[in-house]
């Protein structure tokens, strides 16, 4: 795909999210299928104003620090869990995982997938080969081998006297962390001696319970071999949790913790 076709699918991606505001429940990350009745019915005119509307926004955008790029750039599509690439051959990685929070990223988008051309069949694909899904694919992993702080919560987790603690919940973790077991082992294959890796990750409660993951994924780096994982916590003060009134019946400050973890 050519730059000014990718330019144009992202200022078509911005038309519709736009257009489709009124529809969105409570839930930003949560698109519902609404009735036949309810469909949302903009004019042609409608629709071409809002498109020259974000074609100019992201424009600008572009063009705000005049930047000229020369560097070439190849985009390649794959599973974190089993990296097509040769060991020992990747100088450096910046990522950021799939947050520990049960964000459905299939859905979160749903309306670009369906201008892709996606159907429901291929979005419950999607959803299933995703780390961090909260659908239930069946991988659960050795929690054991995580380390002593994965350990504690899992177990804390599975003894809650919640609803769905020791099911769903507990199996929702592990399989998270399963597949981040998974993904480390496979940048531990293929980055070369002493490279690093940067990653984003961010911190949640299960309840009253702090599910503290750069600690958790810090401890799994060293179980695998690498020699070190550096920490480098941000407060975020507003987040999904604090918009939440339920989280008050377990703590008082809904708070996360974004952090950058270094591996090397």
């Amino acid at each position: 795909m050519s730059t000014l076709a990718a330019f144009f699918y992202t200022v078509l991606f911005r038309t519709v999210r736009v257009l489709i505001a009124p529809r969105a429940g409570t839930n930003p990350t949560w698109w519902k299928q609404v009735a036949e009745a309810d469909r949302l019915d903009p004019s042609p005119e409608t629709i071409v104003n809002q498109f020259q509307a974000s074609a100019a926004e992201l424009a600008a955008g572009l063009h705000r620090d005049n930047y000229v790029g020369g560097v070439d750039v190849q985009a390649r599509l794959g599973d974190s869990r089993d990296l097509p690439l040769e060991a020992r051959t990747v100088g450096g990685v910046i990522t950021s995982p799939p947050y520990c929070t049960r964000i459905d990223y299939g859905v979160a988008t749903r309306p670009e997938l369906a201008i892709l051309g996606a159907g429901e069949r291929d979005l419950k694909e999607l959803r299933d080969q995703m780390v961090g899904t909260p659908t239930m694919t069946g991988k659960r992993g050795t929690a054991e081998q995580w380390g002593a702080t994965a350990t504690a919560f899992l177990d804390g987790v599975a003894a809650h006297a919640s609803k769905a603690s020791a099911g769903y919940y507990t199996n929702y973790f592990r399989q998270y962390y399963a597949g981040m077991w998974d993904s480390l082992a496979e940048l531990h294959r293929v980055m070369k001696e002493g490279a690093p890796a940067v990653l984003v990750v961010q911190d949640n409660y299960y309840k009253d319970l702090h599910n503290d993951t750069a600690k958790i994924l810090g401890e799994m780096a060293i179980a695998l071999g690498f020699d070190r994982a550096e920490r480098h916590d941000f407060p975020v003060i507003r987040n999904r949790a604090s918009m939440n009134p339920r989280t008050r019946q377990y703590r008082n400050k809904a708070s996360a913790v974004e952090s950058i973890l270094v591996l090397r």
